[in-house]
């Protein structure tokens, strides 16, 4: 029967349970004396309170009452302190646990059952306290005060330790609040027939033996606790603690009754003996089954903090990797329609730099539970990264799957935020990979073929979906580039970078120096073909991983500067590029302070070289980092100066040593009048503000003879000098090179 959750019918519940509760006690718990071994209705009064708090004291008072009217009579000026003491004493101790236990008081776990321990304990003193004194009133109290207040206190104690814990389940198990623990223990259908079977075969042979053998049957009362442990190991606790009580209530029945080879107890002492005893044994089956519960939860919970991200609750990366496989083999034996969809925040980094990460991990929580709710029962949502969500679609037809993500989009991007007044809007960018069933896939190719076309959607306007499609030729290339991140990783593992020189000359003596040079980088590939920077270098850049590259090569050029001194004493001026993501990252910057103090290596003789286009999109980080390096003795350049439309106004902001003429200028200098021109004023502004310019892109002398004529300092380009490895360009023996490179 399923039990309702309205206080009527619990009152209903609460009278009925004391009714039968109390009738026991009369039939086959009170011995001569009025000493009452189990009073149950102190276990049911209990938990009853546990799981809707003190304001069930009515319906314990009206219970008691109607129970001593029709099934255990009293004198009527006992009474109003039986009612007294089975309310009050249930209101006292819940409102004790609730002061010092934190949290719901029926969730089960070792130390809230030892706090409940206590409460009964608590229940039993303050109604033995009212009973004991109410009995002495009425006339009741034959043994003297003190032997009814321990006769009392231990007949309530008994009741909450055998009743409640079984009464607490019951209502937990038919009331639902238990469904989150229901998948704790491993005993199937056919354990528990045969564990019932068992129970009720020992109940059966052990009532036989007290008809034919009284005294053999004593000692095999300890039999169904073998049973009770058996439960407590492999079964819900509702199983234990009910068959506890239907063991422990027989056996006080048959102490009243003096059959199975017990005989009644004829004094205080030898009637707390009983119960002492009896509590003892009921504590072993309800301390395993505690702590297999705590043990077993324990492990349900990491094994769910593995497999789930701590701020949403959603599926980590690797559980949903996990989850995908498994639905990729499913699909090939039936078919299915399932679509992979890879979905990232747009522009979610402001939210974090303006508010702080507190307040987006906040958005990110709401996020996830707004995508959450509108999902499909059997589509299956993960978190894969900061502001990444992955989704597989299952049973989704390909013409349905983007109408279907961009609902989700949609319902994201009506979600309001609010944050101290402020209210935010965010909208998804996706990208959407079908499975193709006449295709073998695997997790990382529909990944990145999603990411892929998540990417692709943003860089069409963010806030729209894209599906992967293998003849798309942008989606194809976007592919690729994330291949060649991968690629760059591995490079970088394995050390597959090559350091090379070119040199820098003054206009007016091309070639043959070594004191003025940039440093270049080339990578390795896993052929041992070497690869130009135009081939890895945009992938680092969309992927993040120049500043890696950076720190690869200012820390080999410095080393192998400082390794060779007396090369090292010839060089002016050694020049390295930095990218723009590093001129934004302050870890960087402690980086070059750090790499110069370990290497010794002469700061005056390094120029930076940064981009004008990275040096304008982020001018405070830029300035920062010139002033910080310049201090220690450092140059700096400007690349490609003259290919943004503000070089000039910011130019006196950055305090750099060198201009370098953007190679486009200078390539067409002598075909193109603007190109000339373009130059001349670079050049002639440059000399005005004290700073040096250098040509790029020289690849003739009839371009370096204009160069010379314009003014310009120096030259960089073919006809100075190609790119060679770093030994080769000092005349040193070329490097042995790592075997798998």
């Amino acid at each position: 029967m399923k039990l309702s959750t309205s206080y009527a019918a619990t009152w209903v519940a609460v009278i009925i349970a004391y009714q039968a509760g109390m009738g026991y006690a009369e039939l086959y718990a009170t011995l001569p004396g009025e000493m009452t071994l189990v009073w149950p209705p102190a276990g049911i009064g209990f938990a009853a309170a546990l799981m809707v708090g003190p304001r069930i004291w009515p319906a314990i008072a009206a219970a008691t009452v109607l129970g001593h009217l029709w099934i255990a009579p009293v004198p009527l000026a006992f009474l109003p302190f039986s009612a007294a003491a089975n309310a009050a004493s249930v209101v006292v101790a819940v409102l004790a646990l609730r002061r010092f236990v934190d949290g719901p008081l029926w969730r089960l776990s070792v130390r809230r059952g030892f706090a409940l321990l206590c409460g009964g304990l608590l229940l039993s003193v303050v109604g033995a306290s009212i009973g004991s004194v109410g009995m002495a009133v009425a006339g009741m109290a034959k043994g003297g005060l003190a032997a009814t207040f321990l006769a009392w206190m231990l007949g309530d104690l008994f009741g909450v330790v055998i009743c409640g814990p079984a009464v607490l389940s019951l209502i937990l198990r038919f009331s639902g609040r238990d469904r989150n623990i229901r998948g704790l223990w491993r005993g199937g259908v056919a354990e528990k027939i045969a564990w019932l079977v068992g129970f009720a075969g020992v109940g059966l042979a052990l009532a036989w033996l007290a008809r034919q053998d009284p005294d053999l049957a004593l000692p095999l009362n300890l039999l169904p606790f073998s049973f009770l442990i058996w439960s407590a190991l492999r079964f819900p606790p509702w199983y234990t603690h009910t068959a506890l009580m239907a063991v422990m209530l027989i056996i006080v029945a048959m102490i009243d009754l003096g059959r199975a080879g017990f005989d009644q107890p004829e004094s205080v002492a030898e009637f707390a003996t009983f119960l002492v005893l009896l509590a003892v044994m009921s504590a072993m089956p309800l301390l395993v089954s505690a702590s297999t519960f705590e043990r077993r939860r324990y492990a349900r919970k990491l094994t769910w903090r593995a497999d789930h991200d701590r701020l949403t609750g959603l599926l980590n990366r690797d559980a949903f990797e996990e989850r995908v496989k498994a639905a990729l083999i499913e699909v090939n034996r039936t078919n299915e329609p399932i679509a992979l969809c890879y979905m990232d925040l747009d522009q979610f980094k402001v939210v974090n730099d303006t508010c702080g990460h507190g307040v987006g991990d906040h958005f990110i929580k709401q996020i996830a539970a707004a995508l959450r709710r509108n999902l499909r029962p059997n589509d299956l949502l993960a978190r894969l990264g900061g502001d990444e969500f992955g989704l597989l679609l299952r049973n989704c037809p390909v013409e349905r799957v983007q109408h279907r993500v961009d609902t989700l989009r949609d319902r994201v991007g009506a979600h309001r935020f609010v944050w101290q007044k402020r209210v935010f809007s965010f909208t998804l960018s996706a990208g959407i990979t079908p499975v193709d069933v006449d295709v073998r896939a695997d997790f990382a190719r529909l990944l990145s073929e999603a990411d892929a076309a998540c990417y692709a959607a943003k860089e069409q306007g963010r806030n729209r979906s894209r599906l992967s499609n293998h003849s798309d030729r942008e989606l194809v290339r976007r592919h690729r580039s994330m291949e060649w991140a991968a690629r760059i990783n591995d490079a970088l593992e394995r050390d597959r970078f090559r350091l090379y020189c070119q040199p820098i000359s003054p206009i007016g003596k091309l070639g043959g120096s070594t004191a003025h040079f940039e440093i270049l980088v080339r990578m390795v590939d896993e052929n041992g073909d070497l690869l130009l920077p135009g081939a890895f270098l945009p992938a680092a850049e969309r992927y993040n991983l120049m500043t890696r590259i950076d720190r690869w090569v200012v820390s080999r050029a410095l080393r192998w500067l400082v390794s060779h001194p007396a090369i090292l004493e010839r060089v002016e001026i050694c020049a390295v590029n930095l990218s723009g993501s590093s001129l934004g990252d302050d870890s960087f910057h402690r980086f070059l302070k750090k790499i110069f103090g370990d290497t010794g290596a002469p700061c005056e003789k390094l120029c930076f070289e940064i981009t004008e286009t990275a040096a304008i999109s982020d001018l405070d980080s830029a300035s920062r980092l010139i002033d910080a390096m310049k201090r220690l003795g450092c140059r700096f350049a400007l690349d490609d100066f003259g290919a943004g439309l503000s070089s000039l106004a910011y130019l006196k902001t950055l305090q750099v040593d060198y201009l370098k003429i953007d190679g486009s200028f200078v390539r067409d200098l002598l075909a193109a009048p603007v190109d000339w021109a373009m130059v001349k004023s670079i050049n002639d502004m440059g000399h005005v503000m004290g700073k040096k310019t250098i040509a790029e892109f020289v690849d003739s002398e009839e371009i370096a003879e204009a160069l010379r004529d314009l003014g310009v300092d120096f030259a960089q380009g073919y006809a100075v000098g190609q790119p060679v490895p770093i030994n080769e360009f000092f005349g040193l023996p070329a490097a042995r090179q790592r075997s798998d490179a």
